[in-house]
């Protein structure tokens, strides 16, 4: 069982991380833009 864990919780964790810096990176930019 625990190795379907990880291989939920892995993926979950990246996306976590990923999605906020993808916003960030995007708000910027579109601060720059406009």
């Amino acid at each position: 069982m625990s190795g379907n864990v990880w291989l939920i919780l892995i993926p979950l964790g990246l996306l976590v991380l990923f999605v906020p810096t993808v916003l960030f990176l995007l708000f910027k930019s579109g601060q720059r833009l406009f």
